[in-house]
């Protein structure tokens, strides 16, 4: 009986982790989404000023995002998961996953929209 639970609990954990994997990747997809459709609807421009403000409104709305991002997974984590330790240790990976990839596409928004 026991090992029948341990079975159970650990293929609810890897399928968890995949719904988590697959949750990272659809939001770097809406992300580059989201710029693309930026970058298309700037092409014309060539103002500094014009790019700045989209530059500052894509950081804000990839922040949105990656924020409900963050706070679904949280929350699914929370509801899945019975020890606080494995919650905690979800949530804290997925955010630091997050952030880094916030940054890169953050920095990298920067030297495209260089002037």
């Amino acid at each position: 009986m026991a090992g029948e639970e341990n079975s159970k609990a650990g293929a609810d954990s890897r399928r968890f982790l995949g719904l988590v994997g697959g949750a990272y990747l659809l939001t770097i997809a809406t992300a580059v989404l989201i710029i693309v459709v930026a970058i298309i609807g700037l092409s014309g421009e060539h103002s500094c000023k014009a790019m700045g403000e989209a530059l500052v409104a894509l950081w804000v709305k990839l922040a949105v995002l990656f924020l409900v991002s963050l706070i679904t997974v949280g929350l699914a984590a929370w509801k899945s998961f019975p020890g606080v330790t494995t919650k905690k240790a979800t949530v804290v990976v997925y955010g630091v996953a997050q952030l880094f990839s916030y940054f890169v596409l953050a920095f990298g928004l920067m030297v495209a929209f260089n002037c």
